[in-house]
C-alpha cells in the first residue's frame, strides 16, 4: 500500500478530474479487496468505460462500477504506468446527483513503483437507481 501522502494526492487528482466534465467527484473511494489488500493489477478500456481489478495478494477479480454489464463487448487491456509497471492503488471517483445516484465514474490509479498518478477510465452512468455503484470500487 502507498503512503498516505501519495494516496491523498490520488484522491485529490481523481476528485478534480471530475471538473473536466463540469461534475466534480464528490466521493472518492479507495479500492479494497475483500481480503484487505489494496494493490491491484487492472484491466480497462478508456474508450468503452470499463475496468476490472485483480488483487495482487489473493488474485480475486472485481469489476468496478457497472463494468460487468459492458465487459464482453469492450476492447480491454492491461493498465500500465508510463514507467512500465502494472501494480496500482486504485481510487474511484463518483459524481453523484442530489438524489444520491451516480452520474459519472472516474477510475484513477497510483503506480506502486513510481507514485505516478493517472486516470485510466471514466464513463457516464445513465440509469437510476445507481447508488449501489458506490459499493463497487
Amino acid at each position: 500500500m502507498a503512503d498516505q501522502k501519495a494516496l491523498d494526492a490520488l484522491f485529490v487528482y481523481v476528485a478534480e478530474f471530475g471538473d473536466v466534465h463540469a461534475e466534480p467527484a464528490d466521493r472518492v473511494i479507495h479500492s479494497q479487496c475483500a481480503c484487505g489488500g489494496s494493490s491491484f493489477w487492472m484491466q480497462c478500456s478508456e474508450e468503452d468505460g470499463v475496468a476490472m481489478r485483480t488483487c495482487t495478494a489473493c488474485k480475486q477479480h472485481a469489476y468496478i462500477g457497472d463494468s460487468d454489464e459492458h465487459w464482453a463487448d469492450a476492447d480491454t487491456g492491461d493498465a500500465m504506468c508510463p514507467c512500465g509497471k502494472k501494480i496500482f492503488d486504485i481510487a474511484v471517483g463518483y459524481c453523484t446527483t442530489s438524489t444520491g445516484d451516480v452520474s459519472w465514474m472516474i477510475v484513477g490509479a497510483l503506480c506502486s513503483a513510481c507514485d505516478q498518478i493517472g486516470v485510466y477510465a471514466d464513463w457516464s452512468i445513465d440509469f437510476e437507481p445507481s447508488a449501489f455503484l458506490l459499493e463497487r470500487s
